[in-house]
C-alpha cells in the first residue's frame, strides 16, 4: 500500500496528516499533478490524494534525483515494492507509527536533571546548535533554510535543550488542530545514553498537556521504539523508507 493518509482512519490517518503537512510546510513541489516532493530537505515524495495502490508506470518515481525518500506502509505491498525496486530504490531504514492520548496521560512522572533547561529557537543564531546537534545525531545533513522559514511559525515550536549552559538536544513539536506531532528529537553522541530523550520527551508530553492537545504522535525508529513505548505510546503501523540511490 502506498504511503497516503487518505487510505487509513484513526490515529494513523491524524499520524500521517500531521507529518504530511508538516513536509508541505517545510516546502515542495507538485509532480504529474498526484505526487508531492519536497523541494529540498527532507528529500520525501508522497501523494497528494487516494491513487491506485501499487506504482505500476508512474513515470514521475523514475525520474527522481539520488537521496529521494519514498515511504511505503505494509510489508505484503509487494507490487509496490517491486516497481520502486525497478526505478533504483532500495529500503533505507524503517519506523513505526505511534501515538499517545494526552487526555489519558494526567501525570508525567518527570525524571529531569534539575539543570536541564528548554529554550525556544527564534532566530539563525539559536538555530546554529540546534542544528549540530541533530545533524550530528541523526547522521544526516539539514537544510538550514528549511528550518528557518519555520521559526516564529504559531504551529511550530523548535526546542533545544540544554544541561548547565551546554546544548545537548533537539525537538520539533508541530501542531495539527488538537494534534502534536514530535519531530526531530535528538541527543548529541557525547551525550547519549544519560536519559537525555527520555527527559526531552517528558518535556514535550507536558508542554503538549499544558497546550490542551488531545493527541501526540510520532514516526518511531527501530532504535527509539523502546522509549515511546515505555513512555505510553501505542502504535504497530510499519513505515518501509525506500531511497534513490
Amino acid at each position: 500500500m502506498v504511503f497516503t493518509s487518505q487510505n487509513f482512519t484513526g490515529d494513523t490517518f491524524t499520524n500521517l496528516n500531521n507529518l504530511h503537512e508538516l513536509w508541505r510546510v517545510m516546502g515542495f513541489n507538485t509532480v504529474a499533478d498526484r505526487w508531492r516532493r519536497s523541494s529540498s530537505w527532507p528529500h520525501r515524495i508522497w501523494p497528494t490524494k487516494s491513487i491506485l495502490n501499487q506504482i505500476p508506470g508512474l513515470s514521475p518515481l523514475e525520474f527522481q534525483s539520488a537521496g529521494t525518500i519514498f515511504p511505503i506502509i505494509d510489508e505484503d505491498a509487494g507490487g509496490s515494492i517491486k516497481n520502486l525496486s525497478k526505478f533504483g530504490y532500495q529500503l533505507s531504514f524503517k519506523q513505526t507509527l505511534m501515538s499517545l492520548e494526552l487526555q489519558k496521560t494526567r501525570e508525567v512522572k518527570c525524571s529531569q536533571n534539575s539543570s536541564m533547561q528548554f529554550e525556544s529557537v527564534n532566530n539563525k543564531k539559536q538555530l546554529q546548535p540546534w542544528l549540530s546537534i541533530a545533524e550530528n545525531s541523526f547522521g544526516y545533513k539539514i537544510d538550514s533554510k528549511v528550518i528557518e522559514k519555520l521559526i516564529g511559525r504559531s504551529d511550530v515550536e523548535i526546542l533545544l535543550a540544554k544541561i548547565e549552559g551546554k546544548p545537548v538536544g533537539t525537538a520539533l513539536l508541530f501542531y495539527t488542530d488538537d494534534v502534536c506531532g514530535v519531530h526531530q528529537v535528538g541527543v548529541d553522541p557525547n551525550e547519549q545514553g544519560k536519559g537525555i530523550a527520555l527527559q526531552i520527551m517528558e518535556f514535550v508530553i507536558a508542554r503538549a498537556i499544558n497546550k490542551k492537545s488531545r493527541l501526540m504522535t510520532l514516526q518511531a525508529s527501530e532504535v527509539g521504539k523502546g522509549l515511546y513505548l515505555k513512555l505510553g505510546f501505542v502504535g504497530d503501523v510499519s513505515v518501509e523508507n525506500y531511497i534513490k540511490n
